[in-house]
């Protein structure tokens, strides 16, 4: 700025002028050409800004205008981190922490995990790969069940026989089997030993004369067979007849030929 040489005393000689000087960034409009190059504000380096809220706090430059204001930082806004290998929340790292929901599906079924951002490509799912139900206590393929629907063959066995049936899984374990016990076979119309036949080989010693009567003269057990269930007729027996003379006791009480003119 230009001024006025002045005498002091002693002889010193002094301007009241001003030499020129680095340039602020100021508001004072009569004295903010400190360069002395005619504008204002001029060639002032940007200096540093910042751009903060919830999601951080991103940093960058502004400039000084010709009104000596700071303006047009270019720090970006903070967001909330996204999978694109950027720094959007402005903390120095890059796609942390940024998950997202994944799936593995195929012919058994559907699979959720969890996959990881990486320098902005998903990777790592977690999801398991659907497979078909098996008896470990496991959703294998992924439908919110454990061993549904699961069954095999089982079977008794003792001296008896061998009985077939099924059993389910439950918990990982094999229970219920409905295979029956086997038992000697009894007249029941039922296979109790399980050889795929019913009442076979049953039969049973009978007699169907008055009591006491059997085991005396001529009279004797029979046999009768089981089938279906039921006791058949009972075949081979001799039950007391009418008294003859032939020398036997055809009445079985005990006495021969009795009675007779």
């Amino acid at each position: 700025v230009a001024g006025v040489t002045v005498c002091l005393p002693g002889g010193v000689i002094d301007c009241t002028g001003t030499d020129p000087s680095p340039e602020v960034c100021d508001a004072n409009i009569e004295d903010n050409d400190q360069n002395c190059n005619g504008t204002n504000n001029d060639g002032i380096a940007p200096q540093a800004c910042q751009i903060s809220n919830a999601f951080g706090t991103c940093t960058g430059l502004e400039t000084c205008n010709q009104d000596g204001a700071w303006v047009n930082c270019t720090a970006q806004t903070p967001v909330a981190e996204l999978c694109n290998n950027i720094d959007d929340n402005c903390d120095g790292n890059i796609d942390e922490n940024v998950t997202q929901q994944c799936a593995d599906s195929n012919a058994f079924g559907t699979c959720f995990g969890i996959e990881t951002c990486t320098a902005g490509v998903w990777a790592g799912c977690t999801a398991a790969t659907p497979a078909a139900e098996i008896c470990d206590n496991v959703d294998n393929d992924c439908d919110n069940a454990v061993d549904e629907g699961l069954s095999q063959p089982c079977s008794e066995t003792n001296v008896n026989g061998t009985c077939n049936g099924t059993e389910t899984c439950s918990g990982g374990l094999w229970v219920g089997c409905t295979a029956a016990i086997p038992a000697p076979e009894t007249c029941n119309n039922i296979d109790d030993d399980c050889d795929g036949s019913t009442d076979e080989g049953l039969t049973q010693g009978c007699y169907t004369g008055p009591l006491g009567t059997e085991g005396t003269g001529l009279c004797s057990g029979g046999t009768q067979t089981c089938g279906a269930g039921v006791w058949g007729a009972c075949v081979g027996q001799v039950t007391p007849a009418t008294e003859v003379c032939d020398g036997d006791d055809n009445d079985c009480d005990g006495l021969t030929d009795e009675d007779l003119g």
